[in-house]
């Protein structure tokens, strides 16, 4: 039942009826007074076609601490669906669950972009301004963070750069920080980190159904090793983000893999829209 009533939360067309997400109560979440209730989350839409990756979706679920600050890394190449990942976790800790007052997510691209967007945060929060400097904001926001007596998530997204976190983390309070990054050392903020690697073979081709439409089957090549199929979580919905190592180096899924494949699917040289090259060698990318 919470499944259904987070999709119907989820719904584009909701949004657009509602003039924004709705915001749903639950027993387990602490009342917000004045404008923080409005306030109270901050994420782009989840990806619909997420497949797998349940382990990690436990990991990052048990590691939430009631009292200790919790700091987390999703650490792998690009594209291989941390941010994918981390969307799923926390729509599902916030809508599903409610298990946390505040998720605020934030794109750690580069530092000043960050730090803007946190100063903007907290005047929206406390109502007092904070100048020009948009690292004063930002670190008045992480003190906040670190007092405030609420349960709260907060998502660094592609936080690739040396020193692009610096000062912005909070080291206290009632919550968990999630990064997404290709870098997988965190020292100064003692981050455990969790390496992402493809998908398993039956998760990455469900996601391949799931995208196409198309019925397939494994092993799709019979070179693919046992452990993984190679480049599957390239597919893991990576959000839009990431590189693609293979693109212009293209070749169609063999007939075998396909079942009932739409008329001219294959000619082409792909199995989809969008979605499905696979390059000599076996590694699944998505077409540019």
């Amino acid at each position: 039942m919470a499944r259904r009533i987070e999709a119907v939360a989820d719904h584009p067309g909701l949004h657009e009826a509602m003039g924004g997400r709705m915001v749903l109560g639950g027993r387990g979440r602490r009342e917000l007074g004045g404008g923080l209730r409005d306030l109270r989350v901050r994420l782009p839409d989840r990806v619909h076609t997420f497949t797998g990756r349940a382990e990690e979706l436990a990991w990052l679920r048990q590691a939430l601490g009631d009292t200790v600050v919790v700091t987390q890394a999703l650490a792998g190449m690009g594209g291989i669906g941390k941010t994918a990942l981390a969307l799923e976790y926390a729509h599902s800790l916030f809508y599903g669950e409610h298990a946390a007052d505040l998720v605020w997510w934030f794109s750690a691209a580069d530092r000043l972009s960050l730090t803007t967007a946190r100063a903007a945060l907290y005047e929206q929060v406390t109502g007092s301004p904070t100048g020009q400097d948009s690292v004063v904001g930002a670190e008045r926001l992480r003190n906040w963070l670190e007092e405030c007596p609420y349960r709260w998530l907060m998502v660094f997204d592609n936080a690739d750069g040396a020193g692009v976190l610096d000062g912005l983390v909070p080291l206290a309070g009632m919550g968990q920080v999630l990064i997404t990054s290709r870098r997988s050392e965190w020292p100064r903020l003692a981050a455990t980190v969790r390496s992402l690697g493809v998908l398993a073979p039956d998760d990455a081709v469900a996601l391949l159904q799931t995208i196409t439409g198309l019925e397939l089957r494994i092993p799709l090549f019979p070179q693919d090793p046992p452990g993984g199929l190679p480049g599957g979580g390239l597919l893991n919905g990576g959000a839009g983000g990431g590189p693609r190592p293979f693109a212009g180096h293209r070749q169609p899924l063999p007939e075998a893999a396909l079942r009932g494949a739409p008329r001219g699917t294959a000619s082409d040289g792909g199995v989809g829209s969008g979605v499905g090259w696979f390059p000599r060698g076996s590694r699944a990318c998505a077409a540019p």
